[in-house]
């Protein structure tokens, strides 16, 4: 995986969940590791922002401007559910 679509809105209790289990789901270490974050864009858009974050890395990735061709789409909610994909070009 070359990087990551969240659904995160930038909040503080929300990011430091996101980067433990980030940490303990890679296992290792990365001098950098992008991270898009359509949800700052949009707002929270509740179910739809995991739609969103699958057609935002498909489409950076169709248009040549993702920084890698495999991303993670990961997306947290209130109810305490972190459904996650990952999504590849297959060309």
């Amino acid at each position: 995986m070359g990087w990551i679509v969240t659904n995160a809105t930038g909040e503080r209790f929300g990011q430091w969940e996101a980067l433990i289990a980030r940490a303990r789901f890679f296992r290792t270490r990365r001098e950098s590791f992008p991270v898009a974050h359509p949800a700052m864009a949009v707002g929270d858009i509740g179910s739809a922002s995991g739609a969103l974050g699958m057609l935002v890395a498909r489409d950076a990735v169709l248009r040549g401007y993702a920084p890698a061709r495999v991303a993670l789409c990961d997306a947290a909610s209130d109810g305490g559910l972190r459904p996650t994909a990952v999504l590849g070009a297959a060309f």
